[in-house]
């Protein structure tokens, strides 16, 4: 086992009905079941199923929250918070 790289699952043949019953849907799983017992982790190609330029903006938004000054980031805080973030604290 090589931890060097994390394995790339292309997930794409579980979100085609017609790939059911197919190879490709039976060596995507035991892709993702080798990934899991070999690694523990692995990434997820979901490039067909997502605009690259929405990945290009979250990451420009992740940047500029990261550039925000301490007092700006707490503002949102989920100490803050309001339970309206699906948080139930009852």
């Amino acid at each position: 086992m090589s931890l060097d790289r994390l394995p790339i699952i292309d997930v794409s043949p579980f979100l085609d009905p017609a790939l059911v019953n197919s190879d490709e849907r039976a060596a995507a799983a035991a892709a993702l079941h080798s990934a899991c017992v070999e690694y523990g982790f692995f990434y997820l190609d979901i490039r067909a199923f997502v605009d690259p330029a929405e990945t290009e903006e979250l990451t420009r938004l992740a940047r500029d929250f990261f550039a925000l000054s301490e007092e700006e980031k707490d503002k949102i805080s989920l100490k803050n918070q309001d339970s309206a973030r699906g948080v139930n604290t009852i």
